[in-house]
């Protein structure tokens, strides 16, 4: 199972716009660099990376009957082609960064509010995850983003 790195956003502080980019750098145990949990000084940086699928923001489109554009979802990376569902718990790559997915990310209150719309029923089961970064590397669009398998061909 591959997929495809569709949108990079970063926001430089909590609440702020979404900033769109082609590439950024994926830092292991810190985030991305630029983004507002970027950590420094944290090791075990839990919240360094989010991501949702582009069909689950289709999806939550239609649920909804709105047009959200696609950083309105405040999720760092948007990708294609692959569940991200099943990626929690697991090891995978986003171009040459490594990556460990360990929740699902819910949506919240907040952005329900922020949207002003049902946020919690349009992303019910397809909000996206909740990664940390293990290996350090440049992402860029159209990367491809792969489990990563040990060597006797199943996945970690």
């Amino acid at each position: 199972m591959s997929g495809c790195l569709k949108q990079i956003f970063i926001s430089p502080e909590n609440g702020g716009i979404l900033l769109e980019k082609n590439s950024v750098k994926a830092v292991a145990s810190k985030g991305l660099e630029g983004d507002r949990y970027f950590s420094r000084n944290d090791m075990d940086n839990f919240n360094a990376i989010t991501f949702i699928e582009e069909k689950a923001a289709n999806i939550c489109r239609s649920r909804l009957g709105k047009n959200f554009d696609t950083s309105q979802f405040r999720r760092n990376l948007i990708v294609s082609g692959i569940d991200l569902n099943s990626l929690v718990g697991r090891k995978f790559r986003v171009g040459s960064a490594e990556i460990l997915g360990y929740e699902l990310c819910h949506p919240c209150r907040y952005l329900s509010d922020l949207l002003d719309a049902d946020l919690l029923d349009g992303l019910k089961n397809i909000g996206g995850i909740r990664a940390k970064i293990v290996r350090s590397a440049t992402i860029k669009t159209g990367d491809s983003v792969e489990i990563i398998h040990n060597e006797s061909g199943s996945s970690k």
